[in-house]
């Protein structure tokens, strides 16, 4: 549990306690601690005590005979504690302490909240977009339908899986930012004005003609050395109602004019 990073409030041990019962009139009981099984098969009882430094955490039990005294139990309990602390003693002499987060390979869970507005972009199309996220990663993701508004609940295999379906939603669910670069934005299609430029998943802008470089030097688009599919860099410059438009400048986004904010790379 401390190796997986799973939070404990101090170390258990157990060991399991065995009775030889007295066989005549001059013998008494004798408790054995840490049986073997040998000892468990062929002696009179099983008791089995777990704990921490602090007291029982736990105990269970198999008697083959009858009359097991209080004092039994009382001896039983003092070698079980004794042989506890001997155990914790040797624990911690060796064990390193525990972790300050979740392995990674631990399975974990994550509640998310986005705009409510912002869910349909998650859902996609009858579902499509949520069930291909479902089938490329292989988490479970719950989508609140009803009582809290825009929580979403991602069950993942491992942290990997968790960050890889968090940073899908927030992309989908984020706002556009004027002024932000975004990179490796896709250029979807090329048209005589200018070119649509998937800057974030499922949102699109311009990038017209006079905006791909910073001289406004392309006058037509077939100059422009630029296909589909292809990855760019692009300044988001205004969002106004449903136009988005981007600047594109293959130099690195460099030597923009002053009405461009100054953000990225300088040459």
């Amino acid at each position: 549990l401390q190796d997986a990073g799973v939070p404990v409030k101090a170390p258990v041990a157990g060991v399991a306690m065995g009775l030889l019962m007295p066989d005549g009139p001059n013998s008494s009981a004798v408790v054995l601690s840490d049986i073997l099984g040998s000892e468990d098969a062929l002696g009179d009882m099983d008791f089995k005590v777990a704990g921490t430094a602090e007291g029982v955490t736990a105990f269970q039990m198999d008697i083959k005979v009858e009359g097991i005294t209080v004092e039994i139990m009382r001896v039983a309990l003092e070698q079980a504690k004794e042989a506890r602390m001997h155990i914790l003693a040797r624990m911690a002499e060796c064990s390193p302490p525990p972790r300050n987060e979740l392995a990674p390979t631990v399975p974990r869970s994550k509640v998310l909240m986005v705009p409510p507005n912002k869910v349909g972009a998650v859902i996609g199309e009858k579902g499509s977009t949520v069930k291909k996220m479902v089938e490329e990663t292989g988490a479970q993701i719950e989508i609140e339908k009803e009582g809290i508004p825009g929580q979403i609940v991602v069950f993942a295999a491992d942290k990997d899986v968790l960050q890889d379906v968090e940073d899908r939603i927030l992309a989908l669910t984020v706002s556009p930012e004027v002024g932000k670069v975004y990179k490796d934005s896709t250029v979807k299609s090329v048209k005589d004005f200018g070119l649509f430029i998937e800057f974030l998943p499922g949102q699109e802008g311009l990038v017209h003609i006079s905006e791909i470089s910073a001289d406004n030097k392309f006058m037509k688009v077939e100059e422009v050395d630029i296909k589909v599919g292809e990855k760019v860099d692009a300044r988001l410059i205004e969002v106004s109602g449903y136009l988005v438009r981007l600047w594109h400048s293959k130099a690195c986004l460099v030597c923009q004019p002053a009405a461009y904010l100054t953000l990225g790379h300088r040459s």
